[in-house]
C-alpha cells in the first residue's frame, strides 16, 4: 500500500487521518483494517509529542532547505488534509518514466518490469549523472513549502530516517514529466478521480470511477486493456502530484509519501 497525505504533520504523526483505501471502504459499507508490522501503528505520537518533535523536526529542516527557522507551513491537529492512493505501481512508473527521458539508447517498456528498479534506466540512473533531479525529486519521502527547489535529508519526528524536498523542487519536476506526457495540468483531477489504471475486474462506481477488485461481489466488470500500462501509471502519479501539489499552495501544508 502507498497513499499521498497532503495536511499537518501534527494530524499525520498522530493518525488522525484515513488513507485513501480506507475511505473507498466505508463509503462502500466494506470493512477495512490497517495491520502494521510488529503491531503498533508507528503514526501514534500523543499530541504533546507530536507538537513538539514537528517543531523540531522542522527547526533541523531550515538550514538545509532555506526555511524559516519554524514550520514554514501550517500545523494543527484538525486542520484540511487530502489522501490520494498511489500505488507501488504509480510510484514506479512515474521513477521509471522519468529515468528513460535521459536514455534515448534504451526502449522504454511498456509493461512494468516485475523489479522496475533493477531496470537499466533506474540502476544505472547514480552512475551516469542523472538521478540528482526530478528521480530524486519524486523519490523523496516528503515535501514541504519552500520557495527554492532544494532537497535533503533529516530523521523524522519518528526516527525515520528522510529524503526532504521542497515544493519549488516538485513544481519544477512535475513540469518536466507533465510536458513529456502532454499532460495539461485540467487533465489532473480527472485522471485522479477516475483512480489508478485498473486489470483484471473492476467494480465501476455510477460517477465514472473504478476500483479494483479481486473477488466477487465487487468484481463487476472487465477493466479496459491498456496498451501502454507504465505511460498510464506515470499520468496517474503525475496527476496524484498535481492536485496534491495545488491542495499544498493552497494550504501551505507539506505532502508525505506514507507506506
Amino acid at each position: 500500500m502507498l497513499d499521498l497525505y497532503a495536511g499537518p504533520l501534527e494530524r499525520y504523526y498522530t493518525r488522525r487521518w484515513e488513507t485513501a483505501a480506507a475511505v473507498a471502504s466505508r463509503e462502500l459499507g466494506m470493512p477495512y483494517e490497517l495491520v502494521f508490522e510488529g503491531g503498533m501503528d508507528p503514526l501514534s505520537l500523543s499530541d504533546d509529542d507530536a507538537r513538539s518533535a514537528v517543531r523540531d523536526f522542522a527547526s533541523r529542516l531550515a538550514p538545509k532547505l532555506h526555511l524559516e527557522p519554524h514550520p514554514s507551513w501550517e500545523e494543527s491537529f484538525t486542520g484540511p488534509y487530502e489522501t490520494i492512493q498511489l500505488t507501488q505501481d504509480g510510484f514506479a512508473a512515474l521513477v521509471l518514466w522519468t529515468a528513460y527521458l535521459h536514455r534515448e539508447d534504451l526502449e522504454r517498456p511498456q509493461k512494468l518490469p516485475q523489479d522496475p528498479w533493477s531496470d537499466p534506466a533506474i540502476s544505472e540512473a547514480s552512475e551516469r549523472g542523472y538521478y540528482m533531479g526530478p528521480m530524486a525529486i519524486f523519490e523523496a519521502h516528503m515535501t514541504v513549502p519552500g520557495r527554492e527547489p532544494r532537497i535533503t535529508s533529516e530523521d523524522d519526528p519518528i526516527g525515520r530516517s528522510l529524503v526532504v524536498t521542497t515544493t519549488a523542487a516538485l513544481e519544477e519536476a512535475i513540469g518536466l514529466v507533465s510536458e513529456s506526457l502532454s499532460l495539461a495540468p485540467d487533465q489532473a483531477l480527472e485522471i485522479v478521480r477516475l483512480g489508478p489504471p485498473a486489470t483484471g475486474k473492476i467494480l465501476a462506481r455510477e460517477d465514472g470511477g473504478r476500483l479494483s477488485s479481486s473477488k466477487e461481489p465487487w468484481a463487476m466488470e472487465k477493466a479496459p486493456p491498456v496498451e501502454d500500462a507504465v505511460k498510464a501509471w506515470a499520468e496517474y502519479a503525475v496527476s496524484a502530484l498535481v492536485t496534491l501539489s495545488a491542495f499544498s499552495k493552497i494550504h501551505s501544508v507539506p505532502i508525505v509519501r506514507d507506506e
